[in-house]
């Protein structure tokens, strides 16, 4: 099961990496495939995920994961069993084959 930690505040997170590295460590043991962190340009939002790779195990399908037009980031602990028929529904280019991505271009429609 993946760990997901975050923080969301009103006024700029000087210290946002090393609040987020701190759930990392203290998660490690949920995602032992990898982590990752996001912090928005104005350091009011951070994410950070540490990864169990189930479907796909490629470092593409990383979380947080980031909308490369739009940059909405996702970073979600679940299985979307029927992604497959949801990615052909939804049509157009994707990155990875992840369900995370999936959520995030079903979402961005």
């Amino acid at each position: 099961m993946c760990g997901v930690f975050g923080f969301i505040s009103t006024h700029p997170m000087e210290d946002a990496r090393q609040i987020l590295q701190k759930g990392i460590d203290l998660q490690k043991h949920r995602g032992p495939d990898g982590d990752g962190i996001y912090i928005s340009p104005n350091r009011n939002v951070g994410l950070a995920h540490m990864r169990l790779s189930i479907i796909d195990l490629t470092v593409d399908a990383s979380q947080p994961m980031v909308d490369d037009e739009t940059g909405v980031v996702i970073s979600y602990n679940g299985e979307i069993y029927n992604y497959i028929e949801l990615r052909s529904q939804i049509g157009g280019q994707f990155k990875t084959h992840s369900d995370t991505e999936v959520i995030l271009k079903a979402y961005l429609r």
